[in-house]
């Protein structure tokens, strides 16, 4: 979900969002899997093998970190 530089959007709305997922994922005693990451520039000076290296060894699921690599 993109926040930056949008009107009547801010860091706030998506905190809160994320403590709200956080809440209901402990409340089910389920797995939320988080990222925060910005695909337009990240994937400019960070290799795919490396992302997912790194989606790899944080146990990111395969279906989810293929998902990531391939934007």
């Amino acid at each position: 979900m993109q926040h930056g530089f949008q009107k009547y959007k801010n860091v706030l709305d998506v905190a809160l969002m994320t403590t709200l997922l956080l809440d209901r994922a402990r409340e089910r005693h389920g797995k939320l899997y988080i990222l925060s990451k910005d695909c337009e520039k990240c994937f400019g000076r960070i290799t795919r093998w490396v992302m997912t290296y790194i989606y790899q060894r944080t146990g990111v699921p395969p279906i989810l970190y293929n998902i990531l690599v391939g934007f």
